[in-house]
């Protein structure tokens, strides 16, 4: 393992840095790479290379499709864009102004990552309720966070 990363990881270290545009993210997905290697069966060397690259832009893409589903869930929220920091306490009485399925399905798109279609399933709902609970939840996380406490 440790020649194919001497051999592999700089050059898929640069695609993921470029990709994702941070080094520290890029050295996480990296090692998430490599680490998703060690648990495949063997792989050829003709496409060793090419089968590196797949698992890295996988995982770049889970990464940043991550990171938009949180830009787009705190944005707006200038409470909580002070110095970037998050209460977990706050954020968790916030999401109590939520009915249980609109809260679920915050969750489930936000915190966890998973698309309308895997939380229909998940909830036994259409797509198109999940996207109105969705959206339902983010006005109400809006409107809490903007001063109207009792709203929920």
């Amino acid at each position: 393992m440790r020649e194919i990363y001497i051999e592999y990881g700089e050059e898929i270290f640069r695609f993921l840095r470029r990709m994702v545009g941070s080094v520290e993210d890029a050295e996480d997905i990296l090692e998430e790479t490599f680490i998703t290697l060690l648990g495949t069966e063997e792989v050829s060397e003709k496409t060793l290379r090419q089968f590196l690259y797949k698992i890295a832009y996988s995982r770049a893409v889970d990464f940043l499709r991550k990171k938009k589903r949180e830009k787009d869930f705190f944005d707006g929220y200038e409470y909580f864009q002070r110095e970037g920091k998050f209460d977990p306490l706050e954020i968790e009485e916030a999401l109590l102004c939520l009915n249980e399925k609109e809260r679920v399905a915050i969750l489930l798109f936000f915190e966890d990552g998973y698309r309308y279609k895997e939380i229909s399933k998940i909830m036994d709902i259409s797509i198109g309720t999940v996207k109105t609970l969705i959206h339902r939840g983010k006005e109400k996380l809006k409107s809490y966070f903007k001063g109207d406490r009792k709203n929920g």
